[in-house]
């Protein structure tokens, strides 16, 4: 499932104490939940310690989160900066980018997660990482890699270890893998599943940690539809895409654009050109001002699937607004 975002709050010692999952663009107002939701990590286990300091990248710098925030430790953020850093390499290469460094930063937290669940018993937590893991953008074309994650021949945690509402998402996450991998079977095996997952979420204790909070059974309709559009059954992806688009909460900016994308390619397959095209440019439109990559190469994909028709006048009009975005 792509574009979601992981949150996760780490001690020094890198031991991880609060953990979630949004589709919220950006880090910036990730901030304060994220505050309490270690308040609550930490009152859950008995810890009377609050965090005395704070340590966040620059992707957290707004005016907002500078002003006094009630109960709040200190907080160090630099402010943000934008390109790439450092100086021009004499051979001729890119020098590193701050994007280069958040990436190892992020495989090395990862990591130190990981540990981390290991060395505490928790396997919720382990199933967790490894779904965030997935989303990520070195899983999200490789179907194979992501299902040897989420069935547990990486790191040792499944499924089954997560509770319910995060057990649906994992699953969800197989499913996609399946369907990019054109496993017809496996694809609707796994979506039922997910969905027999999410009927019992409604019971699980809400105050457990970490949880997929933004996972209902909306996203998880959205899901069916775009795997369906994967496994080239456009009419039935269709009307599932039009029943999750018309119940979707306006807040998930983030899903829009990549359901727009889905039936988009559900017409193209159908043959309706210029609604294919209309769609594929709402989906650019949206995925652009909220700068999300996967997002963007959905319709970047999906104008490769319009190549045929590229002279007709729909497929210039999106060609101009691909244009437009670089």
């Amino acid at each position: 499932m792509q574009g979601y975002n992981a949150q996760a709050v780490t001690t020094e010692s890198q031991l991880v104490v609060a953990a979630e999952l949004t589709d919220e663009a950006n880090d910036v107002h990730q901030l304060q939940p994220m505050l309490k939701t270690t308040a609550t990590t930490l009152a859950a286990a008995g810890i009377q310690e609050r965090p005395g300091t704070l340590l966040a990248d620059s992707g957290y710098w707004s005016i907002d989160n500078l002003t006094p925030i009630p109960d709040a430790p200190e907080l160090l953020i630099p402010p943000a900066k934008h390109g790439r850093q450092g100086k021009p390499r004499k051979d001729g290469k890119p020098s590193a980018s701050k994007s280069d460094g958040l990436r190892a930063a992020m495989t090395a937290y990862f990591h130190a997660g990981i540990q981390a669940a290991r060395e505490a018993d928790d396997k919720a937590l382990g199933a967790y990482l490894v779904g965030s893991s997935c989303v990520q953008p070195a899983y999200r074309e490789r179907p194979y890699a992501r299902l040897r994650r989420l069935e547990g021949r990486t790191h040792g945690f499944t499924r089954t270890d997560a509770n319910p509402a995060t057990r649906a998402w994992l699953v969800t996450l197989e499913a996609e893998a399946h369907a990019l991998a054109g496993d017809e079977r496996s694809t609707l095996r796994a979506l039922d599943e997910a969905d027999t997952a999410m009927s019992r979420a409604g019971e699980e204790d809400t105050s457990r940690r970490p949880r997929v909070a933004f996972f209902n059974r909306n996203y998880l309709v959205g899901e069916r539809g775009v795997a369906l559009a994967r496994l080239e059954q456009p009419q039935a992806a269709q009307e599932v895409l039009e029943d999750a688009l018309s119940s979707l909460d306006p807040e998930a900016v983030k899903t829009r654009p990549r359901l727009l994308a889905a039936l988009a390619t559900a017409h193209l397959r159908q043959g309706n050109i210029d609604e294919a095209c209309r769609l594929g440019g709402d989906a650019l439109g949206l995925a652009t001002r909220q700068q999300v990559g996967p997002n963007l190469q959905d319709v970047r994909r999906l104008r490769l699937e319009l190549e045929p028709w590229r002279d007709s006048r729909a497929v210039k009009e999106l060609d101009e607004q691909l244009g437009l975005v670089g």
